[in-house]
C-alpha cells in the first residue's frame, strides 16, 4: 500500500497494489479486478471509500481514501492492551455490522473481518472518530478461491473481532468464544455463541442483529 496523489482528486489516496508474486497469476488478477469493481460501487459511511481501479504495465491497483489514523489492531496494541471499554467496542462493532450488512445487500462479502481492517480517522473537535471498514486491507487476493465466504461467515468473524476488542487478545480458534471470556463478560457469552453456531442458519439474520 502506497500513499499517492490521484490526478483527479484533491487529497492523497491509499494505493493498494497487487504484490508482484500474485500479479503473475492471471486468475488472481481477475479476482482482484472483480473485487475492486464491486467495492468501488459501495457507498456507505462506514466503508472505506474506493475511488477507482485498473492496471498499469501489468500492475493491478485500487485507490481508496487515505485514513490518517490507526486501525483497531494498533489501538489495541498501544492503548487498550486489556481490551476497550464496552461502549467504545460497541460503537465500533455496530458501525462495522452496518457496513457488512450494506455490503451483503449489494452481494459483496468481506472475507477478512478483524481489528486490523477497521480504520479509525483522527478524532475531531468533539473527540469522536470515524469508523471505516477496509475491504482491501487484507490478503483477500491470496485466499483460496474455493473457500466459501458469505454473510454468515462475516458475522462469525465479527463475533471474534468483538471478543478481541473487549479482551485485547485474539481468540483461540480451537476453543468456543464463550469458554474464553473473562467472568465480567459472561452476559454476552450466548450472543457470541449464536453468532458462531456450527450451523450458519442458527446464527443471527444480519450482522446488525448480532
Amino acid at each position: 500500500v502506497y500513499l499517492a496523489q490521484h490526478p483527479l482528486l484533491p487529497g492523497p489516496v491509499a494505493l493498494t497494489v497487487l504484490p508482484a508474486n500474485a500479479a503473475v497469476d492471471i486468475e488472481v488478477r481477475q479476482r482482484f479486478a472483480a473485487r475492486a469493481a464491486a467495492v468501488v460501487s459501495l457507498d456507505h459511511p462506514h466503508i472505506l471509500r474506493a475511488h477507482d481501479h485498473g492496471e498499469f504495465q501489468g500492475w493491478s491497483w485500487v485507490a481508496t481514501d487515505y485514513v490518517d489514523g490507526p486501525d483497531c489492531s494498533r489501538l489495541l496494541d498501544t492503548r487498550y492492551r486489556d481490551g476497550m471499554p464496552g461502549q467504545a467496542a460497541l460503537t465500533i462493532v455496530t458501525a462495522v455490522a452496518s457496513a457488512l450488512d450494506y455490503g451483503h445487500q449489494h452481494r459483496v462479502d468481506h472475507g477478512d473481518v478483524k481489528p486490523a481492517n477497521i480504520e479509525l480517522t483522527q478524532s475531531d473537535s468533539s473527540g469522536s472518530r470515524g469508523i471505516l471498514l477496509d475491504y482491501f486491507g487484507s490478503a483477500y487476493v491470496d485466499a483460496d478461491p474455493s473457500r466459501r465466504l458469505d454473510a454468515k461467515a462475516d458475522q462469525s468473524a465479527l463475533a471474534a473481532t468483538t471478543f478481541q476488542l473487549l479482551t485485547g487478545s485474539a481468540p483461540n480458534a480451537d476453543t468456543p468464544l464463550g469458554a474464553q471470556l473473562p467472568p465480567e463478560l459472561a452476559p454476552i457469552r450466548a450472543t457470541l455463541a449464536k453468532a458462531q453456531s456450527e450451523n450458519p442458519r442458527a446464527r443471527f439474520g444480519t450482522s446488525v442483529a448480532f
